[in-house]
């Protein structure tokens, strides 16, 4: 399992991914809707990210800032 993520901005382990949707090594130059689902979601996977954390980037932490917490 590999333990680096490769980014636009180079690599980072999972653990420098943090918890946030809108981070700097998740810009992409040729952004689609379904690069998310196809190829960020496995390759965080692959490296290491637990469900726990993909979960807090993706549903929990917007959630919270659409709700204004």
């Amino acid at each position: 399992m590999p333990n680096k993520i490769n980014t636009v901005t180079g690599t980072c382990t999972p653990q420098e991914l943090g918890t946030t949707l809108v981070h700097e090594h998740l810009l992409i130059a040729n952004w689609q809707p379904t690069h998310l689902i196809k190829n960020l979601i496995p390759q965080m996977r692959q490296a290491g990210v637990s469900d726990d954390k993909i979960q807090a980037m993706l549903v929990d932490n917007p959630r919270r800032w659409f709700a204004g917490e």
